[in-house]
């Protein structure tokens, strides 16, 4: 049966560009290969206690998620995030929070004199490649304030970037960079920022209802093996349509067989999220009221604890004694296709959960998300050669190819593609 569009991928990008056509009358099916929909935006039931292991902040910047938040009727159960303590690790096992990290005023100066003017001109969807090309933001950084790697500010960012499960910032992309920073510091970073304290599932779920009512066909555990043309050979059967949307990771064979330089050119970040249990509940400087700390990346570990959440202070007081850890692989010293159970993993990050929060001893893992391929690095060619190939032979494009994206940034390309449709 041909159809009007078919969606491939049902991560954030995916559905709200199917949401998007569906509301413009369009007939419109959703391939997936996981056996659920979201993505990076993933709910877990931990302990009878939804918990989110991927995306969670919602940024006051997030116009398109806010929109989207009040249109499905949700808005009632969007709270302020209580993670106002959010520290950082710039010396060894020394947290400091936020607003006492004492960074140089005339370092701070110029990169912004830099980065300023250039800022306000970038959209999030649509970066301005131009204007830094495919400088790293390690490069710009150094390029304004003459300092070396690893360098205070330098290392600053780093951290943060990695944190958030982004690349590190000797391959993350200024010019993708810049709409996130312009946008967090014009419009609130996470002091700021909103979460569903029941997870982020809520948004997907309601999203996904109202997708459905729309008349939307959806196929899980569906694996698109080749594409002929605008026919699609999958593990569940051959789908035929008028246009089709790519809303699935580029570095992939079928990427490559649309167009070789698809593939070439981005990479993925390499992480699990862990709730560790503790034998107490871990405290930070002595406090027992702490939101997250990020620490600084080091080299040469197989595994690192990049980010540690405190689910006590994330969800009101539940969750005592368990930490949501977020964990680098190098896959320059970690075999990629490795894929490590709970027990294995917790073998890999006891030492380091143990120096972490000596007072609290980490007893096991209680769940966990292998995050094989998360947050995409992509070229500036890259990037450029998915506008060029937008809408030819009917495909159209979402997602990934922005590199690191944001949640926000995810849904404004699915409704970009979407709106190119139309």
């Amino acid at each position: 049966m041909n159809r009007d569009i078919i969606v491939v991928g049902g991560g954030l990008a995916g559905l709200a560009s199917a949401y998007t056509l569906l509301k413009a009358g369009k007939k419109v099916t959703i391939i997936e290969r996981e056996s659920y929909l979201g993505g990076r935006v993933r709910t877990i039931d931990v302990k009878g206690r939804p918990v989110d292991f991927g995306g969670f902040i919602i940024y006051p910047w997030y116009r398109e998620y806010h929109r989207l938040i009040k249109e499905l009727g949700v808005r009632e159960k969007l709270e302020r995030i209580p993670l106002h303590d959010v520290l950082y690790e710039l010396e060894d096992r020394v947290y400091t929070p936020f607003n006492k990290v004492k960074l140089p005023f005339t370092d701070t100066a110029k990169l912004w004199y830099t980065l300023g003017v250039p800022s306000l001109r970038v959209k999030l969807e649509r970066p301005n490649l131009e204007t830094f090309g495919d400088e790293t933001v390690s490069e710009t950084v150094r390029a304004a304030i003459r300092d070396e790697y690893e360098g205070l500010y330098e290392k600053f960012i780093d951290i943060v970037a990695q944190g958030y499960c982004y690349a590190p910032v000797t391959q993350f992309r200024t010019a993708f960079m810049l709409p996130m920073m312009k946008e967090t510091n014009v419009h609130g970073d996470i002091r700021s920022s909103f979460y569903f304290p029941n997870g982020n599932g809520i948004f997907i779920d309601a999203l996904v209802k109202k997708i459905t009512a729309l008349g939307a066909e959806i196929y899980l555990n569906t694996t698109l093996e080749r594409v002929e043309g605008r026919t699609l050979h999958t593990s569940n059967g051959d789908f035929s349509a008028d246009h089709i949307v790519f809303a699935q990771q580029l570095a992939s064979e079928i990427a490559s067989s649309i167009n070789p330089a698809l593939a070439e050119g981005i990479a993925y970040t390499h992480f699990y999220s862990a709730v560790v249990e503790h034998a107490t509940d871990p405290q930070v400087n002595g406090n027992d009221h702490w939101g997250s700390v990020f620490y600084a990346p080091q080299k040469h570990m197989p595994y690192q604890v990049l980010t540690s959440i405190h689910l006590a202070d994330l969800y009101h007081g539940a969750l005592k004694n368990y930490i949501l850890y977020n964990v680098k692989v190098d896959d320059a010293l970690v075999d990629p296709c490795t894929m490590l159970s709970q027990d294995g993993l917790f073998a890999q990050i006891s030492d380091q959960c143990a120096k972490l929060f000596p007072d609290a001893k980490p007893l096991r893992i209680v769940e966990m998300v292998n995050w094989k391929q998360l947050m995409p690095i992509s070229t500036v060619e890259i990037v450029k050669k998915v506008r060029e190939l937008q809408g030819q032979n009917g495909y159209f494009f979402a997602g990934d190819y922005l590199g690191s994206p944001s949640m926000e940034t995810a849904l404004r390309t699915g409704i970009l593609a979407a709106n190119a449709i139309k």
